[in-house]
C-alpha cells in the first residue's frame, strides 16, 4: 500500500503551516492597542481578521468531517489527481489577495468580535491543527466526488479538495488584511493580478444589421430564409451577413452596408 502523501493536500497543508506562522509573527509584532485597532476607514481590527478565520474554520469543519465519513463508508477510493471543480475554482482565484473590487457581505454568523491575541491565537492555533488533521484523513479518498454545501451559501457546493483550497487562499486574504490593518491603512486595491485564461471571455463581436431592423427586413427573405435560426453563431451569422450584404433582396437606405455591430437578442 501507498502511504505516500499526496503533494497536493501536502501543499495545503504547507499553506496551513505557514498561515499559522504569519498570524503569529502578525501577533507577536504589536501590543493589545494595535491588535484591536481598526482601520483609517473603519476596516477590521487584527484581532477581527484572526478571529473571523476562527469562525470560518469552526463552521467547516463538522462538513469537512461529515465527508471524511461519508467517503469511507462508501468506499471512495482516490483514483486520480484532486482537481478543483469550477466553482472552486473561481471562488479560489477571486479570494485570493489582494482584495479585488467584487465584494460579498459578510454573513451575520461570521461577523467577528474583536478578542485578546491570547484568547484569538489559542484558538486559531487549535482550529489550524485540527484543519491539517482532517486534510491527513482525507488522504486516499476520492476528494473530487465528495462534495461541500458553503456555510456562506448552501446554494454553492463545490467538492472537498476545492473546499480545502478555498480554506487556505481565505486565509491568506485575511492575513493580508490584518497585516494592512496593523499598519493602520486601508487595504489597497492595486496591483490586482490578471486572471486565468479560463476565466477570459473573449469579446464577440458581429457584424450584422441592427436586430430592431429585422422585422422590417423579414418581408424580403426568400420563404426558406423567412424564419430566423433557432441558434446563432459566429460562423452562422457572418455567412448570414455576407449573403445580404452581396445580395439586392434588401430595399436601399435599410443600413445593410453600415456593418453596425450588434448584439442578438432572445427569439421573438
Amino acid at each position: 500500500m501507498n502511504t505516500e502523501s499526496p503533494k497536493e493536500l501536502e501543499k495545503l497543508r504547507d499553506a496551513l503551516r505557514e498561515a499559522t506562522a504569519r498570524a503569529e509573527r502578525l501577533s507577536g509584532s504589536m501590543d493589545e492597542g494595535q491588535w484591536r485597532k481598526r482601520t483609517v476607514n473603519g476596516g477590521w481590527s487584527p484581532a477581527e481578521c484572526l478571529a473571523h478565520l476562527n469562525l470560518t474554520t469552526e463552521q467547516f469543519l463538522p462538513l469537512i468531517r461529515e465527508q471524511v465519513r461519508r467517503g469511507r463508508l462508501q468506499g471512495l477510493k482516490r483514483s486520480g489527481h484532486y482537481r478543483k471543480d469550477f466553482l472552486g475554482r473561481m471562488l479560489a482565484w477571486t479570494i485570493e489577495p489582494p482584495v479585488r473590487r467584487l465584494r460579498v457581505k459578510t454573513a451575520p454568523a461570521f461577523i467577528p468580535i474583536a478578542e485578546s491575541k491570547a484568547d484569538v491565537m489559542t484558538r486559531f492555533k487549535e482550529l489550524q491543527a485540527e484543519l491539517e488533521a482532517e486534510m491527513k484523513s482525507a488522504e486516499g479518498l476520492d476528494l473530487n466526488k465528495l462534495k461541500v454545501a458553503s456555510p456562506f451559501n448552501s446554494r454553492m457546493r463545490y467538492n472537498l479538495f476545492s473546499c480545502f483550497a478555498i480554506l487556505s487562499a481565505h486565509q491568506r486574504r485575511h492575513l493580508w488584511q490584518a497585516e494592512q490593518a496593523a499598519g493602520n491603512r486601508a487595504p489597497s486595491r492595486q496591483c490586482v493580478p490578471r486572471p486565468p485564461d479560463y476565466l477570459i471571455v473573449p469579446p464577440l463581436r458581429i457584424s450584422l444589421p441592427r436586430q430592431v431592423e429585422w422585422g422590417a427586413r423579414r418581408r424580403h427573405l426568400p420563404a426558406h430564409s423567412a424564419r430566423r435560426p433557432r441558434f446563432l453563431n459566429h460562423g452562422t451569422c457572418m455567412r448570414g451577413w455576407e449573403r445580404a450584404r452581396t445580395s439586392n433582396e434588401f430595399p436601399a437606405g435599410t443600413g445593410m452596408a453600415t456593418g453596425e455591430p450588434f448584439a442578438v437578442s432572445e427569439r421573438e
